[in-house]
């Protein structure tokens, strides 16, 4: 067969520009689709497994998600104790006057910390979370600080400028880091899954309130966590769900209405549950290496425990995740109680590292004093004596 000048040329043509398409590696190994959203993340909560992800890095436009940052910050403040939600709080002008979905509180408006909490958990009312935050850290700067600080600890790339992240681009990867401690916090759980209620102002007003999260209805397991659309973002979630044992955050970003952000977050959940089980490794206190040596203590030993809690998802066809312990083999006094002192490594069956455990000592190890070197050596001498 022989090929004309022109076929020849169409066909280099074609060859070049093949080579130019974009191509997503990760598009191609979705198992669901995505329909119009940008970008998608699913983790295990407690392992932090990635089991689906598309465009999982990119930094994106999030609508309303920035006020979970925020909120992490101060559910944690609430669950230590160095904040409480039993007193009233003095409404600010630059908190009243925060935009988007909104609480109405005025400003000099004097209202219970506790309103405002329900407020910020189960609508993300900017005006709340402003007003909380102001009264729980003294100012915004110091605020701003600590919430980029415990962002940073979290392994989270974007970096708030303003206290609601107004014009913060983020990545679903991050949003799920944050979406994880989230979910942890007891204090959030108390509103994540109320659908409806109110609040009730000094001056008898009352504002209903009507969480947008349907999946806290309609999804089973789920605990919250939030949602957020606007024009440059389109419709966002970060969705928390537990069953059987397997916690899921699932992330999305992008997506063109609201019927999508849900359909696509559900097909995502429901392809983590149905793909993967849960395997327990260690519960939190459980003795992972018995016997390690200890020097400069009355102590001969001590046993390494589980510092947390720790299930691993594997296929369900997979078998148990090999473990490689990373201990060593003599400690030295002090030791705190809680400090990582040794770590588990856990890999699946592709030889790819899925979780670590951390090791420590239940309680605080002190150092041998001068007179426990003289009782040890008056025992030592009455054992040989004897």
């Amino acid at each position: 067969m022989r090929f004309s000048i022109k076929c020849l040329a169409i066909l280099l043509a074609t060859i070049i520009l093949c080579a130019y398409i974009p191509y997503s590696a990760n598009a191609d190994k979705m198992p669901i689709s995505l329909g119009s959203a940008s970008a998608l993340i699913v983790v295990a909560r407690g392992s932090h497994q990635v089991i689906l992800q598309h465009e999982a890095e990119s930094s994106l436009p999030a609508a309303g998600l920035t006020r979970i940052g925020p909120m992490l910050l101060l559910s944690e403040a609430i669950d230590k104790g160095e904040f409480s939600l039993e007193g009233n709080v003095t409404v600010s002008t630059n908190a009243a006057k925060v935009p988007g979905p909104t609480a109405f509180v005025e400003a000099n408006e004097v209202i219970s910390a506790d309103d405002l909490y329900k407020s910020a958990v189960m609508i993300s009312a900017g005006d709340a979370i402003y007003a909380l935050c102001e009264a729980a850290f003294g100012s915004m700067d110091v605020f701003l600080s600590k919430l980029n600080n415990r962002l940073k600890d979290l392994g989270v790339q974007a970096v708030y400028q303003d206290p609601m992240g107004s014009s913060l681009k983020i990545s679903v990867s991050d949003l799920a880091k944050i979406g994880c401690a989230l979910a942890e916090c007891t204090s959030f759980k108390r509103y994540s899954t109320t659908y409806m209620s109110e609040i009730i102002h000094s001056n008898g007003n009352r504002t209903e309130l009507v969480n947008p999260n349907r999946f806290i209805r309609e999804l089973v397991g789920c605990t919250g966590l939030m949602t957020g659309s606007s024009n440059d973002a389109g419709y966002c979630g970060v969705f928390s769900v537990s069953r059987n044992g397997a916690e899921y955050i699932a992330v999305i970003l992008g997506a063109k209405n609201s019927a999508e952000r849900f359909d696509v977050a559900r097909a995502a959940i429901e392809y983590a549950y149905a793909s993967y089980k849960s395997v327990k490794i260690a519960n939190k206190g459980d003795a992972i290496v018995k016997g390690v040596a200890i020097n400069g203590s009355i102590m001969r030993a001590v046993d390494l425990v589980a510092l947390n809690d720790l299930s691993i998802l594997c296929g369900m066809n997979d078998e148990q995740p090999s473990a490689v312990y990373n201990v060593p083999q003599t400690l030295t006094a002090p030791i705190n109680a809680g400090d990582c002192l040794g770590t588990v490594d856990y890999f699946d069956a592709k030889g790819e590292r899925v979780a670590t455990l951390e090791l420590g000592v239940e309680q605080d190890i002190a150092p041998a004093g001068f007179s426990d070197f003289l009782s040890m050596l008056f025992k030592f001498w009455v054992c040989i004596r004897g």
